[in-house]
């Protein structure tokens, strides 16, 4: 394929994408999953179990620039299940799944966590979500 889309394209895409999240009679909301990371985020979870979920901000993400968005604000929770996390999905306030991405406190991954291996009863917080569109 020969399609290129501009920087300011790829930031119209994600903003599309946040408002996608954003949409539904609720406020969207994002699940922390243990387990393999499944193929993409229409596969159904095989064996995963739920560890945490919270609640996004209104607005779930900043605009995008540069080809990237920001997760705004993601309240700190207290924690379901003990578990290893390695997964997270997005759904919109519809509770349609829409993201899916890596977890975990290393740095690396999609979404950065203060710990990945946690224990029910404890506190949760997301360091940073950050989704980008990549060049084409």
């Amino acid at each position: 394929m020969t399609i290129s889309v501009t920087i300011e394209g790829r930031n119209a895409g994600l903003d599309g994408l946040g408002g996608h999240i954003d949409g539904g009679v609720v406020d969207s909301y994002i699940r922390f999953y243990d387990g393999a990371l499944p193929t993409n985020v229409a596969t159904a979870l095989a064996g995963n179990n739920l560890i945490v979920e919270s609640t996004m901000s209104a607005t779930a993400f900043a605009t995008a620039a540069s080809g990237a968005m920001s997760a705004n604000a993601i309240p700190q929770v207290v924690i379901a299940a003990s578990g290893t996390i390695t997964f997270f999905r997005i759904f919109n306030g519809s509770d349609v799944e829409v993201v899916q991405g890596s977890a975990g406190d290393v740095g690396t991954e999609d979404c950065v966590i203060d710990e990945s291996t946690v224990v029910a009863g404890g506190n949760f917080s997301v360091t940073s979500l950050i989704i980008s569109q990549a060049i084409s």
